[in-house]
């Protein structure tokens, strides 16, 4: 047994934890709500909930921004929300934009950006037309 997996399994045993806290890919069931966590949940909840439309959240690498989406999206039923995740940095407007179009499945009449804008833009408008007809 490797050092590395004796320690993980005594950490999991000592915790009394059914699965490993620490991987690649977040988990919201351990999501530790520190004082600056409860406050960007909270601005996101309010931007969400106001229908800001997009809401950013910016910060060093490893402070839990992607926890602190993982825990809004795993509140919300996924019958009643479209939404996506894109983690990436350095990229530019188009480059952005297909990205989107890829994540909703979006497809458009043509590969150049302004199919692609209209498209995307088409998108979301019957995302919201749809919203409004469920109030």
């Amino acid at each position: 047994m490797s050092k590395q997996n004796h320690s993980t399994r005594m950490y999991e045993s000592f915790y009394n934890l059914d699965d490993k806290p620490f991987e690649q890919k977040a988990d919201a069931r351990f999501f530790f709500k520190s004082e600056a966590h409860k406050h960007a949940l909270a601005n996101v909840r309010f931007g969400f909930h106001q229908r800001e439309g997009m809401v950013v959240i910016t910060g060093a690498p490893g402070i839990g921004k992607t926890e602190v989406m993982h825990n809004l999206v795993s509140s919300l039923p996924r019958e009643k929300y479209v939404y996506s995740q894109i983690i990436t940095t350095n990229l530019v407007a188009d480059d952005v934009l297909n990205l989107i179009a890829v994540s909703f499945g979006i497809s458009s009449d043509g590969d150049d950006i302004d199919s692609i804008r209209k498209a995307v833009e088409e998108f979301f408008l019957s995302q919201v037309v749809q919203a409004l007809v469920e109030l």
